[in-house]
């Protein structure tokens, strides 16, 4: 999916620009929108004709790039495509708002469960009565069942994902794509498997340390 603006391709595509065929002012469009993000050329790579095989699909780029096919019938599939284009950017831009949203809201329990654990230490049944051990190791439980339910919530959003897009069950989902530079494609879930492992360990060790009374 390329980013661009293709209601001006349309619009051009039916009179050119400054006497240009059609073809020639299409080309000049899309190369000063599609082509002109800043990341195009180490996302991409290539170039205005395979550019448009991607984007379009071949029938579409033998039109745009051979004037003599460029006729009603080319054009009328042109537009049919560009409109197609914007319809899945719109779908595109609800979900990483969507997804944004996700993150955020996992964000807001994870990040204060993550500065809780960092300031646990060990326990010390030698000079800590076994009350105090009890109520940490109440407390640990109530952080992993934090990790717990954001992981569920996270899951749930992932799977409504799935949903909106009615992606097929071996293609991958948008987390796989947004998150590909990333250890994990779903980094939400890792942390939350982290802390929830932190957790645990904490409570193995007030455990152990209750078990001396």
């Amino acid at each position: 999916m390329r980013e661009g603006h293709g209601a001006t391709l349309v619009s051009i595509g039916h009179a050119g620009l400054g006497g240009d065929a059609p073809t020639e002012a299409i080309r000049r469009a899309y190369e000063e929108t599609v082509m002109a993000v800043s990341f195009y050329d180490e996302e991409y790579g290539d170039d205005y004709e395979e550019s448009l095989r991607a984007e379009f699909g071949p029938e579409v780029a033998t039109a745009l790039t051979d004037p003599d096919c460029f006729g009603p019938s080319a054009r009328a599939a042109l537009t049919a495509a560009i409109e197609r284009a914007a319809r899945e950017r719109e779908h595109l831009i609800e979900t990483c708002e969507r997804e944004r949203e996700s993150v955020d809201h996992a964000a807001d329990t994870l990040l204060p469960v993550a500065a809780e654990l960092d300031s646990i230490v060990s326990p010390d049944p030698e000079g800590e009565p076994f009350g105090t051990l009890e109520a940490r190791w109440n407390r640990l439980s109530r952080l992993r069942e934090r990790c717990d339910s954001t992981a569920a919530n996270r899951q749930s959003a992932i799977n409504d994902q799935r949903s909106r897009h009615n992606f097929p069950i071996d293609v991958p989902d948008v987390c796989v794509y947004l998150y590909e530079t990333h250890d994990s494609a779903y980094p939400v879930l890792a942390v939350c498997a982290d802390l929830a492992r932190q957790a645990t360990t904490f409570q193995t060790a007030y455990e152990r340390a209750m078990a001396h009374y």
